[in-house]
């Protein structure tokens, strides 16, 4: 059965904060109270385990846009755009404050990452034979596979450096979303056609 959701997604920036990474000559490497938590075998930080760990001090939030995305890959919110999507999705999103920011990590609390050879997905070898994380895992031009969305998920999408995930709502939800009062700027809301999972 097709589907029509909404993908809700942050503007591209100028500038993405890394989070659980930092720059070293030149390279990204995991910030060293996040190492123990990097897979030895892909170098992956379990990013769930991060957050519950608390997020670093000491990270400079440039937009100034209610959402915006972290080079990391997490949704960054401020405490007012916190409050509009709490008023949407009321115990369906978790918040993950940085420190002497007004910002917070959002994540939904249903995730879901897509079993291997999953229609309408690309997945980039090699798999991590630690982890079992592919190092990349993309939509392709084909209606993708989802399961019930609820009001929100989070579809676990990867890339060389972690989880990348695509939050999806309902069509109706996605209205809700492009109509709220301030404008909820910096998240794009983009009609995408899906199939039920069996």
């Amino acid at each position: 059965m097709t589907l029509r959701l909404s993908l809700l997604v942050p503007h591209d920036s100028v500038e993405h904060p890394l989070l659980l990474h930092r720059f070293q000559d030149d390279r990204i490497v995991v910030r060293e109270e996040f190492a123990d938590l990097a897979c030895s075998g892909c170098n992956k930080v379990d990013e769930a385990a991060a957050l519950e760990r608390g997020l670093p001090s000491g990270v400079a939030i440039r937009s100034r846009r209610p959402i915006s995305l972290a080079a990391d890959g997490f949704y960054l919110v401020t405490g007012l755009a916190k409050s509009q999507l709490q008023s949407l999705f009321p115990d369906r999103i978790s918040y993950y404050p940085l420190p002497g920011t007004n910002h917070y990590v959002a994540s939904p609390r249903t995730n879901w990452s897509p079993p291997h050879e999953s229609s309408g997905y690309q997945f980039e070898a090699p798999l991590c034979p630690v982890c079992q994380r592919w190092r990349g895992v993309y939509f392709d031009n084909s209606p993708s596979i989802v399961p019930a969305v609820g009001p929100v998920l989070s579809i676990v999408m990867e890339n060389g450096m972690g989880a990348c995930p695509i939050w999806v709502t309902t069509e109706e939800a996605g209205t809700q979303v492009a109509a709220l009062k301030p404008p909820l700027s910096g998240m794009a809301v983009v009609p995408r056609e899906f199939l039920a999972a069996n």
